[in-house]
């Protein structure tokens, strides 16, 4: 199993070996950064107009510390909602494959989990499940408490 995820994750990683790959993976980058500092800008007018409107001074600590809360609580948004897919992909009697965050990387291997560290561009978390043998009739009652199940657990994660 490891080796057809290893083999679909290689196909993924971007390699640069033309002008045109490398160009390509620059112009990757720079929209990646164009957009996180348009993020950053409405996170800032989101945090501050209400701030301003109300009267209430926003001091430089002020801004230092929702930046702090806004780059810890990515990786922990991230992280919860994987470990949903893990567990509701469990409890729907799904097998477990591989869970990442980042570029780390947790794989069954046979009857063990291993380590890996694997980086692939644009991917933060990824929880991979095998889905269970397939019986006659319960196919679309399994997909829809699994859907019903996906659901519960992204809206929970909502405020």
């Amino acid at each position: 199993m490891y080796s057809l995820l290893l083999k679909a994750s290689k196909a993924t990683a971007t390699v640069c070996t033309t002008e045109k790959e490398k160009r390509a993976l620059y112009m990757w980058k720079y929209h990646v950064l164009i957009c996180s500092l348009f993020m950053m800008v409405g996170a800032f007018i989101g945090f501050s107009l209400p701030m301003y409107i109300s009267g209430v001074t926003i001091t430089p600590l002020d801004l230092v510390i929702a930046l702090i809360v806004a780059v810890i609580s990515i990786p922990i948004h991230v992280l919860i909602h994987e470990a949903g897919h893990l567990l509701f992909g469990k409890l729907s009697g799904y097998r477990f494959l591989s869970f990442r965050l980042f570029s780390y990387m947790w794989v069954m291997d046979e009857e063990r989990i291993r380590f890996k560290r694997l980086t692939t561009p644009g991917i933060i978390g990824q929880c991979l499940m095998i889905p269970p043998p397939f019986k006659e009739g319960e196919a679309l009652e399994a997909q829809f408490i699994n859907e019903l199940k996906a659901y519960i657990a992204h809206t929970s994660q909502i405020g």
